[in-house]
């Protein structure tokens, strides 16, 4: 007798996408226009990224090995990517773009890649909305269609957590290095003592404290280990 096997059931779509989709078809043409694959998507993006801008709304889903991503170049950049993405160089960099002055907010429901420069021109993901794996995007100059995206970004951000809100820290949010030095500081060592314990310069230490400290929320070091001891007790 041979064993059923069971397919795994496809990630449910989320319904706002199949309703946007549905409308930029409606409206497809010079402004609305499908793209598909990854290097079109990346093209558009790098393309999005590089106009001067009063604001910049981005979704951002996953970095590449040297994370690339907004500046603070436009003067209200407001960025929203999932919790597991923020970890070790991304989180690092993440807490680079904070303070340049890019809010920067985590939430599971940050899923497909997003942008809108200046509320007049977006680039949304919609790669699997019709249950396809290939990756599918949509280049945007129509204005209903962008406040409508806008919207859902703003619900969206109005539920996310600040990047430095503790309640959203776990353990993997800190490289291997960093969570050597937070259990460091944790049983009482100075930055000297931690210096000589991991073999690294005085710089390097202070580097990753001024992370560390980003990231939980904290006024000194001191507090830093406190918080941290308290994340590994919950």
């Amino acid at each position: 007798m041979s064993a059923t096997v069971i397919s795994p059931e496809p990630p449910a779509v989320d319904p706002f996408l199949r309703q946007f989709r549905s409308a930029c078809l409606e409206r497809a043409g010079i402004d609305v226009r499908f793209m598909s694959g990854m290097p079109a998507m990346r093209r558009k993006l790098s393309e999005l990224d590089g106009m001067r801008a009063s604001e910049r709304l981005s979704i951002i889903t996953r970095f590449g090995p040297r994370p690339q991503g907004p500046s603070a170049r436009a003067r209200a950049t407001r960025v929203l990517v999932p919790p597991e993405i923020a970890t070790g160089p991304t989180l690092d960099h993440l807490v680079a773009l904070s303070e340049e002055g890019v809010d920067v907010r985590l939430s599971e429901r940050a899923t497909k890649r997003l942008t809108i420069v200046n509320r007049k021109i977006a680039l949304v993901e919609l790669t699997g909305v019709l249950g396809r794996g290939e990756p599918e995007s949509v280049r945007i100059n129509n204005p209903a269609l962008i406040r409508m995206a806008a919207s859902r970004f703003e619900q969206i951000w109005a539920t996310a957590a600040p990047l430095t809100d503790t309640a959203a820290i776990t353990i993997n949010r800190f490289t291997d290095r960093q969570r050597r030095v937070l259990e460091m500081l944790a049983d009482g060592l100075t930055d000297e003592q931690v210096s000589r314990e991991l073999g690294l310069s005085a710089r390097s230490i202070r580097s990753e404290m001024a992370c560390v400290r980003q990231v939980l929320g904290a006024r000194s070091r001191f507090e830093a280990g406190m918080k941290y001891a308290e994340l590994i007790r919950a």
